[in-house]
């Protein structure tokens, strides 16, 4: 593989870094921008837990599905975690997601 090298390039190596992303996930709910934010700052959020493009599988999925995510961005995410349980995906995943409690 050394030998694929060319003299004076650079190589690209890919790491795995453990962070805590739960500040900025708190940050995104008590600020109020997860709720006042719309569809691209959802799926951004869902990107932050994921660690996974979710606005691309969202625009791709909108797409392929016939769903205009640009000028019915609702329509189309409404559909999209309807056909796809993203939403319960990204969940399962949400270190600071808490489920309700029913008394």
């Amino acid at each position: 593989m050394a030998d694929d090298v060319e003299a004076g390039g650079w190589q690209a190596r890919m790491e795995r870094i453990p962070y805590d992303r739960r500040p900025a996930l708190q940050a995104y709910t008590e600020s109020g921008m997860l709720d006042m934010g719309g569809i691209i700052t959802r799926l951004f959020y869902w990107e932050v837990v994921t660690a996974e493009p979710e606005i691309v599988f969202f625009y791709r999925w909108a797409w392929a599905n016939g769903h205009d995510a640009d000028c019915a961005p609702q329509m189309a995410f409404d559909a999209y975690v309807a056909a796809t349980g993203r939403d319960q995906y990204v969940r399962r995943r949400d270190p600071v997601y808490q489920p309700r409690r029913i008394e």
